[in-house]
């Protein structure tokens, strides 16, 4: 089981989270009615760039709950779990630092990221967009810069690599690591 999930955020005077979307995988099945979305609150203005992107404006987060409350939430919610990214090491650093400002305590879940499994596989791409790795795979992309509905591609993206890991022999993902660990060094050498 894991957990895939995406946050929206933007840089102006310091990064922003704004919202916080998950949605829990089981095997190489999305669970739709298993899923976290919140905004997050932000009293500043937001700009008008990440406005048309995201589609989030300030109505939306003036009275949202703070970080610190909704970090408490998606941690309730994705349990153990590994967490599943695209582009996660982005995603990492901002729960990193908002852990370490709010809780005083170390981001400790597993990741893993799409976009590194995606070059992998295509080893000619070098950095691969959530819209890119969506259109190789013949995902409907939906919605997009939308916390909760990157998270859910994203999802779909994570059970097309879990086909190709059933259908290549991998039992676990400790044999996925182990192999892309191989193929790295192998790519080294």
């Amino acid at each position: 089981m894991c957990l895939i999930w995406k946050q929206q955020v933007f840089s102006g005077k310091g990064d922003q989270i704004l919202s916080i979307g998950a949605v829990k995988v089981h095997g190489m099945q999305i669970e739709e009615k298993h899923t976290f979305y919140s905004f997050v609150q932000y009293e500043g203005e937001i700009p008008v760039d990440v406005k048309k992107l995201t589609g989030i404006v300030e109505e939306d987060v003036r009275a949202a709950p703070p970080i610190s409350e909704v970090l408490i939430h998606f941690y309730q919610f994705a349990e153990n779990r590994t967490l599943v990214a695209h582009h996660a090491n982005h995603e990492k650093n901002f729960l990193t630092e908002a852990n370490k400002e709010h809780f005083r305590i170390p981001f400790k879940h597993r990741i893993v990221d799409t976009a590194m499994l995606f070059q992998l596989v295509q080893r000619e791409q070098i950095a691969v967009s959530l819209d890119e790795c969506c259109r190789f795979f013949s995902i409907p992309v939906q919605k997009r810069h939308h916390a909760l509905e990157d998270a859910k591609m994203t999802a779909a993206i994570w059970c097309e690599y879990v086909k190709m890991f059933v259908e290549s022999g991998y039992k676990t993902l400790m044999d996925v690591f182990i192999k892309l660990s191989q193929l790295k060094q192998g790519a080294r050498r």
